[in-house]
Parts: C-alpha cells; sequence; structure tokens
C-alpha cells in the first residue's frame, strides 16, 4: 500500500509539472522569464467601480514550448493550478498575456504587489528596444484601458520615462512604426484578421505585446467558440491560449477574489505542496486535460447584464418617475438577483444604494428637487453562485440622466407705459434738430412680479441701442426713453428660477399726452439723454 501511494504521488507531481508547463518541457532560455516576476509575491486582479469589486479571472492554456506560466493558482485553486499568466519570446519579440482586465486598474494598482507586476511585465517587453513608447489599444470595444480606469498604471508608466499613448483607429504598420509595446484587453469581434497579422509582424520585428483576455466572458457576451476570440487568434501561435471556466480560490482571497501567489520559476515546482494527490481534485482530473478541467461545460458561468434603460428618456423635470429596468441573462439560467444605484447631486457624487438585492429586474425613481442637475444609475447582478452580498457578477451603469427644475407657468406681468410718474407730476421732452420727442416710463405691473429677476427690452431698429435691461426690481424694472411714434416691440423677462418668456407690448402716447395737456400737467424741456 505504502509502494502504491508512493507510486501515485509520483504520476500526480509529474502531471501536475505537466499542466502547469503545457504538457512540455520549459524553453531552453527560460531565465530570460525571471525579470517578469522578480520580487513579487503577491498579486490579485481586482474588478472595476467606485469601490472595486471582485475580479474573475480566467484561465489560461500552455500549447507549446515557446510559452510558460508565469502566474498560477497553488494546490486548492479551481480548477486546479489554474494558469492566469503567460510569457513568450518569439524571436526578438516578446509577449505577455493575462487571464483578467483588472490587476493594473485605479483600485487595485496599490493592492499586494500589482504595480510592481505591472512596471516588471512592461520593463521586460520592452528589452533592448530602448524607445519606451507603449501604445494602447481602444478601438475594437477593448473595455476600461482608454476611459480613465488606468490612468494610474499610465502614470506610473510615464514616471518610468515611459510614453502612453491612447489609440482608437484601425491597426497598422503605421501605427506601429514608432511602439515599442503594444497593449490590446479584451478585444471584441471588431479586432480583423489583417489587423492580427499585422500585431504579429510588429511582434516579429521585436516590439513587445501585452494581452489582456477572459475566456468566460467571450462566451457569455459574444456567445461564440473560443476558436473566433480574436486573442486566441493572435497569442496561440506565441504557445498559449485563454480558455473557459473562471477561477477561485477558497483559501488565498480577498472577498472572493482569488490572491495569486505561486510565480515563475516556483510555479513549475508546486508539486511539492501536495502531501496526499490521491485524495484531491488533483488526482480526480488527471485523466483530462488542462484544457477540460474548468470549461464552461463543467463550471457554473455568472450572470451578465445585457441592458439599463429609462423610461422616460432623459431630461425630465421635476416631480417624474423615470422606472429603470434591466435585462441580464445567466448561462444555466440561475435565478438573477439586481441592485440599483444612483449617483448624482443628491447623493454629493457618491453611489448609493436605492434598491437592495432582490430578483426585482426593475426600479422606480422618484425625481425630487435634490435630483437636479445630471446623475449616473447602475445596475449590479449576482445569481449567488460567485460573488458576495457585498460584490456582483456583472453591472451596466448609465450616466447623463438630467433633471430639470419643473417648469412653471410664465410669470403674470405685463409690460406698462407712461410718460410721467406718480411722484413727479412732469412730462419731460426734446425738440432738438426739428423733432419733437417724449420721455416714456417702460416698467413691469402684475400679480408675479416678486418671481421676476430682470428684464431685456427690445428696441426698434432705429434706436440708438437695441435692447436695454433692467434688474433693478425697487422700481418695477423700469427704463425710460426718449421717443415719438407707435410701435409693438417686445420684452424678455427672465425670473429668479432662469425661465426666460417672451411678452408683447405696444407704446403709443399720443393720448397721455392730450391727456396730460387737459389736467395742466406741466411739460418741460430735457434733451439731456
Amino acid at each position: 500500500m505504502i509502494v502504491i501511494k508512493a507510486t501515485i504521488g509520483v504520476l500526480a507531481a509529474i502531471w501536475l509539472m505537466a499542466i502547469l508547463t503545457g504538457s512540455h518541457a520549459a524553453p531552453e532560455y527560460s531565465d530570460d522569464f525571471l525579470p517578469l516576476t522578480s520580487t513579487i509575491t503577491s498579486v490579485c486582479p481586482w474588478g472595476f467601480g467606485d469601490k472595486g469589486q471582485s475580479g474573475v479571472s480566467g484561465p489560461i492554456e500552455i500549447l507549446g514550448t515557446n510559452a510558460v506560466p508565469i502566474v498560477s493558482g497553488d494546490y486548492d485553486t479551481s480548477p486546479i493550478q489554474a494558469i492566469v499568466g503567460a510569457a513568450s519570446k518569439s524571436g526578438n519579440g516578446r509577449i505577455v498575456g493575462l487571464g483578467h482586465d483588472g490587476f493594473f486598474i485605479n483600485g487595485a494598482l496599490t493592492l499586494y504587489d500589482n504595480k510592481q507586476f505591472g512596471v516588471n511585465l512592461i520593463n521586460w517587453l520592452e528589452g533592448t528596444q530602448d524607445k519606451k513608447k507603449i501604445l494602447v489599444s481602444t478601438g475594437h470595444g477593448e473595455p476600461w484601458v482608454g476611459s480613465g480606469d488606468y490612468d494610474d498604471f499610465y502614470a506610473e508608466l510615464r514616471s518610468k520615462g515611459y510614453t502612453v499613448n491612447i489609440f482608437s483607429g484601425t491597426i497598422t504598420s503605421s501605427s506601429l512604426s514608432d511602439v515599442s509595446i503594444f497593449f490590446i484587453s479584451c478585444p471584441g469581434p471588431s479586432l480583423s484578421e489583417a489587423e492580427i497579422d499585422t500585431i504579429r509582424s510588429f511582434v516579429s520585428n521585436g516590439g513587445g505585446l501585452l494581452i489582456q483576455g477572459l475566456g468566460w466572458a467571450w462566451l457569455s457576451y459574444e456567445k461564440k467558440s473560443l476558436e473566433e476570440y480574436p486573442v486566441n487568434k493572435l497569442a496561440m501561435p506565441y504557445g498559449f491560449k485563454w480558455i473557459g471556466g473562471y477561477v477561485s480560490d477558497p483559501t488565498n482571497n480577498r472577498n472572493g477574489c482569488p490572491v495569486f501567489h505561486i510565480f515563475f520559476p516556483q510555479a513549475e515546482n508546486i508539486e511539492k505542496k501536495i502531501e496526499n494527490p490521491e485524495n484531491s481534485q488533483l488526482t480526480q482530473n488527471k485523466s483530462k486535460p488542462f484544457s477540460e478541467i474548468g470549461s464552461t461545460s463543467n463550471s457554473n458561468l455568472p450572470p451578465t447584464v445585457e441592458s439599463l434603460t429609462p423610461n422616460p428618456a432623459s431630461p425630465q423635470d421635476v416631480s417624474a418617475t423615470v422606472k429603470w429596468s434591466t435585462k441580464a441573462s445567466d448561462p444555466e439560467n440561475d435565478p438573477v438577483y439586481y441592485k440599483f444605484l444612483l449617483k448624482g447631486p443628491k447623493t454629493s457624487g457618491e453611489w448609493q444604494v436605492e434598491q437592495d438585492w432582490s430578483t426585482n429586474n426593475a426600479w422606480a425613481w422618484n425625481v425630487g428637487d435634490s435630483d437636479i442637475g445630471s446623475s449616473a444609475v447602475s445596475v449590479r447582478i449576482m445569481d449567488g453562485k460567485h460573488a458576495g452580498a457585498e460584490d456582483m457578477d456583472d453591472f451596466k451603469e448609465s450616466s447623463g440622466y438630467t433633471v430639470n427644475k419643473k417648469q412653471l407657468p410664465p410669470p403674470n406681468v405685463q409690460v406698462a407705459t407712461d410718460i410721467y410718474a406718480p411722484g413727479d407730476q412732469r412730462v419731460y421732452y426734446c425738440d432738438e434738430g426739428g423733432k419733437y420727442a417724449v420721455r416714456n416710463r417702460l416698467y413691469l405691473t402684475g400679480p408675479d412680479l416678486n418671481r421676476v429677476a430682470s428684464v431685456k427690452y427690445i428696441m426698434p431698429p432705429s434706436f440708438p441701442k437695441n435692447e436695454v435691461v433692467s434688474d433693478d426690481p425697487s422700481k418695477n424694472f423700469e427704463i425710460s426713453i426718449l421717443t415719438w411714434g407707435r410701435f409693438e416691440q417686445v420684452a424678455f423677462v427672465t425670473t429668479k428660477d432662469g425661465q426666460v418668456s417672451q411678452i408683447s407690448y405696444f407704446l403709443t402716447f399720443k393720448d397721455k399726452v392730450l391727456d396730460a395737456q387737459s389736467r395742466g400737467v406741466p411739460f418741460e424741456r430735457d434733451c439731456s439723454g
């Protein structure tokens, strides 16, 4: 029995070495990979959002002798010893692949050794090129890398002398001509075969290539085979590819997010950590190739959000009720739970839970005065089999929903005209230049004067000034003009809450002059303006 156990242990150790190196011997130049993991002890791919969410890593399979695993899970990782980082060399070109896009986002960069790990990768990919120019692709649906979520990482690289440029165009030999490192992360299906060939030529000419991918995300979102996954088409000639399944670790994790602590070259000796391989998942699965362990046929995949829609659409006024509805799908048709959050004026710009976890995929937002301005809404989902109550499996955000102040009816005011004031019973006139003109008063009357902030009176084209503004409520926004004749004009009234309304007025004073003369009101010459 002792002999049998020993034999099993040897076989398991040999098998484990095989899966960590893709059933191949390590490349003869394996020492060249040591700088990738120098001084690194732990890394953790974090997710996205203001507070950070658990990252669901996906495994990588080593295919040939030209690639090595640089980051892997340990003895109790599921799937067993999942590889989440691989590196390869092709001539003078260098390639690194990672099984998640959250190692270097803003919220993750200060976790564990993530920052130094990222710097190590970039320095290794730069090699001896001495250009230090990085081009980041964003033209194929690549999430996060061009939207500010990587700004801290880019700032760190710039502090090391690198130039980092974001590029949303088609990848051509011209766009890569003066670049030393090309960074592409989880591209969508729009990455063309021609662009893939261009990237390969770039590597053949000595360029560095950093690829991030997620096999399970491609399967869930695009509903296409992994053979069609653009990063697999790109990476397979270099000896590795992304496969289905997600990585978990019950003993080394941060809020459910695996913390990886096995790095090249120690990963090649991980079998020493397994004391009873005959009772472990290692022995139970040793008859299966690594590509099947943790594949989508054997793993429960998390749900994904397909849409988040408001009804009615933006903008709306205060007192409206906006129904936010979301649509999600789960590969195994597990029940999906939803949580809705709001970020805007009401929440002081912070995410705030408005409807906690439930199976209700809709939330009614009763818009109030505190919501005036622009707000964002987020829905977070889970199926209860992956993320904890404070985490999520997926999310979607909708920003820029505008809430306006409730529009009141236009103020009930009118423009009144007169040729003298109650406290100054005189009519002022001017007869210079053979023209006779009378000074007229224009002012507002009406029950809603207290709502008015200012009035802009529009003058006839013949006037020196085409508009005159008054913001003096003490005199009912009065202005005076020296004129003769009759005309119909408009005034624009601005209320204290910013509403602008237009009112018409008709100016004629012949009857008023005759009335003043009949009542003996004195006329006084004044041509002072």
